[in-house]
């Protein structure tokens, strides 16, 4: 038996998650949260140990007799230079090396969000090649990869890899919801996702990862204020211990936007605990929490001379668009050297209520929507040393309630200026339940040095149970209920 610690060359620190190896090919151990290891050690011609840990240059060490019965052998791993889209999780949901994903995925890690301090989501996502987020007022926002701007849900919206939305309850302004001024990466792949995501991600996958622990306890306190009310308050606080780990943010921004009517109010906050099991076991769970309140609901356009006269000029000062969204999420891990077991139950809850400004003219409405989810995410790695070969394999489950009205309004204007509504009566008014159940298979195989080849297939069970409240008109958007299913 060879036991001992891996730790960082420079800093002394132990690392956990190293690979070691005994000889090209045989039995294999991972460090744990103190870094220690025991690797069974046969009686054979193995005569070295082979060390891997992403971030750090790769380490063979030969092992003579004497060591197998002396004192714990110590490790040092030298750190290697990595690039910031050097390491990504999207892919796979699991740190890799960007160059071992044949795919188009960018990353931006935590020290570059925290030095660029995005007040909105398009400061930082455009500095990503063939990706446009646009700014509507205060914190909205439409999205376009590799494509024109659209409104559709052709985009996977997810935080720490499960989506802030279940299928059918897609949003534009899905960045609305999550705490992006704290996050510790923002991971974007351009063009369709894989099996691992299924439909959903037609355009592209956009990845939120939240705070991660630091290497010690401790805290920060950011505040900051700008022209046109801009002020903001971001705290940030942790406590790590041997196995256990606390951590929380607290975002609270608010603006009295540069147009006339568009102040807008945030308040996010994260709270993160995270506990490992000796060294091949871990939990973190996650929940967080958003409030959005903003004046108006989307682009307020205005005429060409007003814009030329008075820009600051705002004709829909009567719309809002009020946001709030809860995700709690438990993800609980358990590996080996080559297999990897996670089930990740969450919770999710969304409410938007709004009167959208583009429609005041000739269909105004108050839109009340709000939804529940609950899911789990199942999922088995396997990796075969001897063919090159890993695969993973898993299950999404998604049950999803929501409920939407639309309560039609009498618009007043007075001097081109909509100042006020008067609620005429519900015109939309149903129940929806989302059912979801998709197994998927992903596989990689490394066949050369250079030919790495890749194959995955997903099967999306989907169901609704539409119940509609009010009378059916068949001839209009109102139809009878429904419950079908599609595969």
């Amino acid at each position: 038996m060879l036991s001992g610690i891996v730790q960082d060359e420079e800093s002394g620190e132990p690392l956990s998650g190293a690979l070691l190896v005994a000889g090209p090919s045989g039995p294999t151990a991972i460090s744990d949260a103190r870094g220690r290891f025991s690797l069974r050690w046969g009686m054979g011609r193995v005569d070295s140990v082979h060390v891997r840990l992403l971030g750090y240059r790769p380490l063979s060490m030969p092992i003579q007799l004497g060591m197998l019965s002396g004192e714990p052998l110590i490790i040092r791993l030298k750190p290697a230079p990595v690039r910031l889209d050097g390491i990504t999780i999207s892919a796979t949901r699991e740190a890799r090396d960007r160059s071992e994903v044949p795919m188009a995925v960018d990353r931006l890690d935590g020290r570059t969000i925290e030095r660029l301090n995005p007040a909105h989501p398009s400061r930082i996502a455009n500095r990503i090649p063939g990706v446009w987020i646009n700014a509507t007022e205060g914190e909205g926002h439409m999205t376009a990869i590799r494509q024109p701007l659209s409104l559709l849900p052709q985009y996977l919206f997810l935080e720490n890899g499960i989506p802030t939305r279940s299928t059918g309850f897609f949003n534009h302004n899905a960045l609305f919801e999550v705490n992006l001024a704290q996050a510790s990466a923002l991971e974007i792949i351009k063009g369709p996702g894989t099996a691992l995501y299924g439909s959903d991600a037609i355009g592209g996958v956009i990845n939120i990862e939240t705070g991660t622990l630091p290497s010690e306890s401790g805290g920060a306190v950011t505040a900051e204020g700008g022209s046109f009310g801009f002020r903001r308050l971001l705290a940030t606080g942790a406590s790590v211990g041997e196995r256990n780990g606390f951590r929380g943010d607290v975002n609270w921004t608010a603006s009295d936007g540069w147009r006339r009517g568009t102040a807008y109010d945030r308040f996010s906050t994260t709270l993160s605990w995270q506990r490992t099991f000796g060294g091949s076991g871990r939990i973190r769970t996650v929940a967080t929490y958003t409030d959005v309140q903003q004046h108006p609901a989307g682009i307020a356009a205005i005429s060409t001379a007003d814009y030329e006269s008075d820009p600051r000029t705002h004709y829909t000062p009567v719309s809002y668009r009020n946001v709030t969204a809860v995700r709690v999420s438990s993800a609980i891990e358990r590996w080996s050297a080559n297999t990897l077991w996670s089930v990740t139950p969450f919770f999710r809850y969304s409410r938007m209520d709004l009167i959208p400004n583009w429609a005041l003219a000739f269909d105004p409405a108050i839109w009340e929507v709000h939804n529940y989810s609950f899911g789990t995410q199942l999922r088995y790695r396997r990796f075969v040393p001897s063919l090159g070969l890993s695969w993973i394999a898993g299950t999404d489950l998604d049950i999803s309630p929501g409920r939407r009205t639309e309560t039609e309004v009498v618009a007043e204007r007075v001097d081109g200026l909509f100042v006020a509504v008067t609620p005429a009566g519900l015109q939309y008014d149903y129940d929806v339940t989302f059912g979801q159940a998709a197994p998927y298979v992903h596989s990689e195989w490394q066949a050369t040095s250079r030919l790495r080849l890749n194959g995955g297939l997903r099967l999306d069970l989907a169901m609704f149970d539409y119940e509609n409240r009010l009378s059916a008109v068949r001839t209009s958007a109102r139809p009878p209920s429904v419950s079908p299913t599609v595969t």
